[in-house]
């Protein structure tokens, strides 16, 4: 009987110490055990991208250049496959009923491929698909393709005068009378009618701005359409402009013109001479400034592309393809809002806040011991945050 018992208690003891001993199977400090905190330690990459700033809220990535409508709404062409975006421009945030969800132009047949340059006429957006070598056509009330027209390799600016499409590509300077689709190559094969991406009409005068320097043709009726004449084309060297990615005529007034200068970021509004040899500076604005906020007394650039005119509401708007924002001025020049741009904190702080949300969140914390460090490639030492 004693036996018995003893067999008995010998079970129950076995069974007792088994039970615990798969219970303790995980090793301590995992949190299994409510004696046993767990210890997790988090390492925050300290790597240069870190300290770049987080993307805007309107996901506006690199601009190129643009156009606007009848309402002032901004059509972006951005930078590689991102497309041209529509934004509301009440609202400053992008139209996701145009289009595919706010674009048009990431594939398909009216992809634009780094569009350089773009320009509108009657209500359609056309934008040069440099890898593409392409024109594209795309409707600004819906964002329908209308299909491309082919003007040469390696499209870089566009222009419309009037009713006359002008196209800058390797294969020199392309016309296209936009009422009759009849288009040709006019005869001005310079590096200057090639390769600028700053070209703009007005007076019956064509420009291009092309390695520091202003070109200026007048225009004459060629096969249906318009090229310029007169070999060579009249320049000077523009000195306070530099190098120039983005010109824009003004549509009332003859021989005025608007500059991007991108070398020195600044605006410039310019009238040419007569005789095509200089200008009178009407206005210059702007000045460098990383992450710099314009307002109506300081305007601020980092290293912009493009300008456009709002014909409509008599409006500037730049592209500052590295700042990733808009800049929209009135016919003076003078500061009126932005769109887009970095956001005010970087990776690195955005990360600091994450953190911080867990840490400090009852829930999460619970029988959890946190360790914190900092790591790169070049990490030697211990760099715990403050």
């Amino acid at each position: 009987m004693k036996f018995k018992i003893f067999i008995s208690s010998l079970i129950l003891f076995f069974s007792f110490f088994a039970s615990n001993l798969h219970a303790k199977l995980l090793p301590p400090g995992t949190g299994t055990q409510a004696d046993v905190p767990s210890n997790l330690l988090i390492l925050l990459d300290k790597s240069g991208s870190m300290g770049w700033r987080m993307s805007n809220a309107q996901s506006i990535n690199r601009m190129m250049d643009g156009v606007t409508d009848s309402s002032g709404n901004i059509y972006i062409a951005q930078f590689a496959r991102y497309g041209v975006r529509k934004i509301d421009y009440t609202t400053g945030k992008t139209d996701t009923s145009w289009g595919s969800n706010g674009r048009v132009g990431m594939s398909g047949s009216c992809r634009t491929y780094y569009p350089y340059n773009a320009d509108v006429y009657n209500g359609v957006m056309y934008v040069a698909s440099l890898y593409d070598h392409r024109i594209r056509k795309i409707r600004l009330s819906d964002g329908a393709c209308l299909g491309s027209i082919s003007t040469g390799v390696y499209p870089r600016g566009v222009t419309v005068y009037q009713n006359y499409l002008f196209t800058t590509s390797n294969s020199g300077l392309y016309s296209m009378n936009l009422n009759t689709n009849s288009g040709r190559n006019c005869s001005f094969r310079n590096n200057a009618w090639r390769y600028s991406y700053a070209i703009a009409a007005n007076n019956n005068t064509l420009y291009s701005h092309y390695s520091r320097r202003l070109y200026s043709a007048p225009l004459t009726s060629v096969g249906g359409t318009l090229c310029p004449t007169g070999s060579p084309s009249k320049n000077f060297y523009d000195r306070g402009s530099g190098y120039v990615y983005g010109m824009e005529a003004d549509p009332d007034t003859n021989d005025v013109l608007y500059i991007m200068a991108r070398s020195y970021n600044k605006m410039r509004k310019i009238t040419v001479n007569s005789s095509r040899t200089g200008y009178t500076l009407n206005w210059d604005k702007g000045r460098y400034r990383y992450m710099g906020v314009s307002t109506a007394s300081n305007t601020f650039f980092y290293y912009p592309w493009g300008i456009s005119y709002d014909h409509s509401n008599d409006r500037i708007i730049t592209y500052g393809y590295n700042a990733k924002k808009v800049q929209v001025f009135d016919e003076n020049g003078t500061y009126i809002k932005s769109i887009g741009g970095y956001a005010a904190t970087t990776r690195m702080a955005a990360a600091h806040k994450a953190i911080k949300a867990v840490v400090t969140d009852s829930n999460l914390t619970s029988g959890v011991n946190f360790g914190f460090g900092y790591w790169s490639s070049s990490w030697r030492s211990k760099a715990w945050p403050h």
